[in-house]
């Protein structure tokens, strides 16, 4: 079977290998780009090609190296920074044995940016050589400012082109309704009175909006008072819509219909259909389109459709509901007592905790501060909640703890008695974690010598293979540790109380008064 470029063993030197490779690496990337985009990937991905060269790449990219030198090479010597453990081919670069330019084509050698870039021409041991370098650092770094400030500029010029556009926007929803004339020569007040009479209806017959690249800024009043001697292009009158009093229409023309913004007056949680609401937000067929946008936290249909019956709910939903939940609390009472981790936080802890000693990450006060929304909580604002939560999904199944402030007792709230297998290494994994949280924020992590002593809260065992997210929110928003539903610490709900559950958690997100999208999905849904 030939191998073709194999097949000469001796012609090797002369195959294309850098192309191959770097065609080869955007392949990959090309994939992966599409596969991120479908929406395929849920944790993570790999590339194949040469990811050191995309590594050296980045580094070299985003100046990391630390040298501000532009034009050394090979390029393997900029990294004065890294340490490869390979210091003979730092030497035989000084000894000159390694030969590098064998491999540059004559047109390549010829090509000026080329021999600028590679400084070829230049003497290295000469005296002028050290200030060219410097000079072109100098050119490249003024030609980058140069280029900055034509963004900027080309920034500013499109914010104007926009605020001008949301003007013109703003003023067209407020015309109610206009009556576009032709050209109209108005002279002195005989030329009204004509107008006014026969001449009207047939000028309106042939009506046609004024074009948009006409010069007129605003469009003349009904009232505005004309010269004689004037000329008017075009002249377009309003009727307002909304006044009390009936308006004379004259006689052929047609009014125009504007459509209003909203068809419905008053608060829309009191007229919309609930059910219906809730029944095409959680169809699996229904349009892709953004339901809830709140302190910026984003709810897709996608995301609705694991609050719908009999579906496990998926992260997007926990991450959003554990926001809002200390949102409305804080709208409500001005501050939060009930602080909800992200649930990214324990997928990422677990994740790495799978990983050697040696290469675990260790864990800072600022990378906790990543699984709040920073407009909303800071990390030392826990100091002063009454419960800290850290909701946890594992082989499919959501469980949380939650952590008492004032007493550091530490929970695990679980619907199933038992939990999942291996759960109790988790239990003792996320205590330690949160220990070291603790003694961070508390600036006591060297007397943190015990970890936590993780408790089983008693609550009642979930009455199907599903609703376990749903009883994570409703423990978010009332669990205190007390014994107080029949000797459990929460009540013993039904599949039925707990459908109903997810229903109130979406509508009440969609019909929430800061819902960036209520009207919108409304009206895609046909509710308006």
């Amino acid at each position: 079977m030939p191998f073709l470029v194999l097949d000469d063993l001796d012609a090797l030197c002369n195959y294309d290998w850098s192309s191959a490779i770097h065609t080869y690496l955007l392949k990959s990337l090309n994939r992966c780009n599409k596969k991120i985009l479908t929406g395929e990937i849920e944790d993570s991905l790999s590339i194949s090609g040469a990811a050191a060269v995309l590594q050296l790449w980045l580094y070299e990219r985003l100046s990391l190296h630390g040298n501000t030198s532009l034009k050394v090479f090979p390029r393997i010597l900029r990294f004065r920074s890294l340490d490869y453990g390979m210091a003979e081919i730092e030497v035989l670069f000084q000894k000159g044995k390694v030969q590098f330019d064998w491999y540059l084509s004559s047109s390549d050698l010829k090509n000026p940016l080329i021999r600028a870039a590679l400084n070829i021409g230049a003497v290295g041991t000469s005296d002028q050589a050290p200030q060219q370098e410097d000079d072109s650092y100098e050119c490249a770094l003024a030609s980058r400012v140069e280029k900055i400030k034509r963004n900027n500029q080309r920034m500013r010029n499109l914010k104007e082109e926009i605020a001008a556009l949301r003007e013109q926007l703003s003023h067209q929803r407020k015309m109610r309704k206009c009556e576009p004339n032709p050209s109209v020569h108005v002279v002195g007040e005989g030329n009204k009175e004509a107008a006014a009479h026969g001449e009207g209806a047939e000028q309106c017959a042939h009506e046609e909006p004024l074009p948009q690249g006409s010069g007129h800024a605003t469009p003349f009043a009904a009232d505005e008072e004309v010269g004689d001697e004037e000329f008017v292009q075009q002249q377009r009158s309003f009727i307002d819509i909304g006044d009390e009093e009936e308006i004379e229409v004259p006689v052929g023309v047609e009014p125009m219909v504007v459509e209003p913004l909203y068809t419905f007056i008053g608060d829309p949680r009191e007229t919309v259909d609930v059910f219906m609401l809730y029944f095409l937000a959680t169809r699996k067929d229904i349009v892709h389109s953004y339901v809830c946008e709140i302190m910026g936290q984003l709810l897709t249909t996608k995301d609705c459709n694991s609050l719908g019956h009999r579906e496990c709910v998926d992260n997007m939903v926990i991450i959003f509901a554990a926001t809002l939940f200390m949102y409305s609390e804080k709208r409500s009472s001005g501050s939060i007592k009930r602080f909800i981790f992200s649930p990214m936080f324990a997928t990422h802890f677990l994740e790495g905790n799978k990983k050697r000693n040696t290469k675990r990450h260790v864990w800072q006060l600022s990378d906790y501060q990543a699984y709040f929304l920073n407009e909303l909580v800071r990390v030392k604002d826990l100091l002063n909640g009454e419960w800290v939560f850290i909701p946890v999904v594992h082989s499919g199944h959501w469980w949380c703890y939650a952590l008492k402030v004032c007493t550091r007792q530490f929970f695990v709230i679980d619907s199933l008695e038992k939990g999942i297998r291996g759960r109790s290494a988790i239990d003792k994994s996320i205590a330690n974690n949160i220990e070291h949280f603790w003694g961070l924020l508390t600036n006591t992590l060297e007397d943190s010598k015990i970890a936590l002593n993780v408790q089983q809260a008693k609550i009642p065992v979930q009455p199907n293979t599903f609703d376990c997210g749903v009883i994570m929110m409703k423990v978010f928003e009332i669990w205190d540790g007390e014994d107080k539903y029949d000797g459990k610490s929460m009540p013993n709900y039904t599949t039925e109380e707990l459908t109903e559950f997810r229903k109130k958690y979406l509508i009440d997100w969609i019909l929430d008064e800061e819902n960036v999208w209520r009207y919108s999905i409304l009206k895609l849904f046909g509710l308006l």
